[in-house]
Formats: C-alpha cells, structure tokens, sequence
C-alpha cells in the first residue's frame, strides 16, 4: 500500500510539473534558443485539412495575424488551452485574427481522429494535419504546445512554449489590437 501512494503521489507531482512547463521541454528551450524565430519570416510547410485540402502556411493566411498552434490529442497540456484557444479565436475575429492548429498525423484517419476527439473537448478554430511534423520542425518547436504568433506579412512576433495562460492571452490581443490599429493609421 506505501509504494502504491508513493507512486501514485510521483505521478501527480510530475503531471503537474508537466503541465505547468507546458510539455516535455529540452535544453535548447531552457537555454533561451528557443525564441530565435521572432522577427524572422515564418518558415512555409504543407497542411492538410480534414476534407484533404492542402494549404501551405503562412501564405495561405496573408493579411490576418495569425496563432500556429502545435499540438497533439495525447497532450494534457494541450487540451487544457482549448477552450482559452476558443476564447482567444472568438474575441479577435474582427481583427482578422485567426487560430490556426496543427497537429501531428497520430493515426491513418485523421480527419476520423480529430472529429472523435472535437466531440470530446470542442474547437471553435480550424485544426489541420502537420504531415510527419514538418512544420513542427521546421519552427524548431522542443514541446507541445507551442504556439507562434504570425503577422499578417508572414513574420513570427511572438512564441509561447506549454500552455497559453490568462497573461499570455492578454499578451497576444494587445499585439493584434496594437498592429491592426497602427496598420489603419
């Protein structure tokens, strides 16, 4: 009985640890290497919607600020930030504000996949297919989630690595409000 509550207090302070991180995260993240892409042209990758659609990011967005957001349906971490993603998405749609998922192929039917799993937890913003992770990759992502805020002329302004927090939300609308109003003047 002792090592069951041993083990069984290990695996809750550990799931915290993890979830507050955001992920599993490696020394490159713990470095600071990992907001090297801010400032620099978002890397282009394939997407592939549930209807088969293939977009390229981000030129298939130009003209809207943009939340990529890397994540997986095994991620705790990942699930937590929906509905803040719901919120974000909904209250920043008038300026032209969209979030945009991108997930790993985690079985042969993703289209099967995600549906099953929008039942389960809902998503008010579009989620697409990153084929091998090559998009992930091509960011130098180290976790899931990790979230990249794109302008609407294709630059990273912005990464959050782990979950999206109430801060970081606050953080995001400032910059899409801030950049819509000085684009207007």
């Amino acid at each position: 009985m002792r090592v069951f509550i041993v083990a069984l207090l290990v695996f809750i302070v550990g799931y915290f640890a993890i979830s507050r991180l955001g992920g599993f995260v490696d020394s490159k993240a713990l470095a600071g290497e990992s907001h090297s892409m801010i400032g620099k042209p978002a890397p282009k990758f394939e997407l592939i919607s549930t209807e088969g659609k293939k977009i390229i990011f981000p030129d298939d967005f130009k003209g809207k600020y943009i939340l990529l957001n890397f994540w997986a349906t095994w991620c705790p971490p990942c699930r937590t930030e929906i509905p803040l993603l719901n919120s974000l998405h909904k209250d920043l749609k008038s300026y032209r504000f969209e979030v945009v998922g991108a997930m790993p192929a985690e079985h042969d039917d993703f289209k099967l996949s995600l549906q099953k799993f929008i039942k389960k937890i809902p998503m008010d913003y579009s989620s697409y297919e990153d084929t091998d992770a090559k998009g992930y990759e091509s960011y130098g992502s180290e976790s899931y989630p990790t979230s990249y805020l794109v302008s609407p002329n294709g630059t990273i302004v912005d990464k959050i690595e782990g979950n999206i927090f109430e801060h970081e939300m606050v953080r995001v609308s400032e910059t899409v409000k801030q950049g819509v109003q000085n684009q207007a003047q």
